[in-house]
Order: structure tokens, then sequence, then C-alpha cells
């Protein structure tokens, strides 16, 4: 199976490519419905993402957009 690694600000998220659908799906709905959240549940856990609605963030912070995984280790870069 494949892997995948994203590193944001020295976090790195690594996930299937099987994860990858599921993630997109949540993102997108985050995005479509601000300050809601969405969550995916499925075999490789529970992802929740969310958009905060209100104004806009200064570059660099991680707090106006957050999504979890239940299943993946953050670890620093």
């Amino acid at each position: 199976m494949k892997q995948f690694h994203l590193s944001v600000n020295g976090q790195t998220l690594t996930f299937s490519q099987d994860q990858a659908e599921q993630m997109q799906s949540a993102l997108s709905e985050a995005v479509r419905n601000p300050g809601t959240e969405a969550v995916r549940s499925g075999q490789f856990g529970e992802i929740r993402a969310q958009l905060e609605s209100g104004p806009a963030t200064t570059p660099g912070n991680p707090s106006a957009h957050t999504m979890q995984n239940q299943n993946v280790v953050l670890t620093d870069c």
C-alpha cells in the first residue's frame, strides 16, 4: 500500500493512498460549510475537518483550519 507524507509547519501527517479519498471528502465538505465539522468514518478510523468561519487569520496560524485523524501520528521533521 502506498504511503503519503504531508508536512505542514514542521509536523508530518502520514496516511495511505486509500485514506486520501476519505480525507479529501471531509476537507471538501468543510470548505463548503465553514464553521461546521465534517466527519468521515471508515475502516481507517475517524477523520474530522472544520474550516472556521469568521475573520481571516494571519499566515502560519494553524488554528484556522483543523483536521484530526485518530489513526495518524504527527511527528517533528
